[in-house]
């Protein structure tokens, strides 16, 4: 935009300077059809006239456009900051989601945990009361058994005794009966 304007200022400048370095032949009067009348007038002038009236208009142009452009551009730049606001938004709550998920899955995992904890106690509570129960029969079973095999023993032992006390009385009596 700025380099076509300044080619149109430096045309300008030349074209006026052209007519002003020829001005006496610019402002020579001949006559000059308008298409529905003739007149007389100088045609330099009105040519003249002409440039500078296409100039303004379009610098006017230039200027209308070069605003609506501005303007595009302000509200493209505000739209384009709405649209980062709603995803800096967007990617905000999705992490504060996320957060929220996260914790509430550590959250469920704590209390499975604790449940597990609690079941594996109780189950370990359990299996001890069972081998402590398995235990103390196993210890009377033993003990009766250990009581009748030293019933057993008492009674061999006494058996014993008396098979020896019989025995000592045989060898006794044979060598009483060897004597005499």
């Amino acid at each position: 935009m700025r380099g076509r304007l300044i080619l149109i200022v430096i045309l300008s400048v030349l074209a006026f300077g052209f007519a002003a370095l020829n001005w006496s032949e610019v402002v020579q009067t001949a006559p000059l059809s308008f298409g529905i009348f003739i007149t007389e007038a100088s045609a330099g002038l009105v040519l003249l006239t002409l440039l500078a009236v296409t100039l303004i208009c379009f610098l006017v142009a230039s200027a209308t456009q070069e605003t609506r452009h501005l303007i595009d551009y302000g509200q493209n730049q505000r739209a384009l900051q709405a649209q980062r606001d709603l995803a800096d938004k967007a990617e905000t709550s999705r992490y504060v989601e996320l957060k929220k998920q996260l914790e509430q899955h550590l959250r469920d995992n704590k209390e499975r945990d604790a449940v597990a904890t609690t079941e594996l106690q109780r189950s370990m509570l359990v299996s001890q009361q069972e081998v402590r129960s398995q235990v103390e029969t196993l210890s009377q079973v033993l003990l009766a058994r250990l009581r009748e095999i030293e019933m057993r023993l008492d009674e061999r032992l006494e058996h014993m005794s008396s098979v020896s006390e019989f025995q000592a009385g045989e060898a006794e009596i044979a060598r009483s009966r060897v004597k005499l």
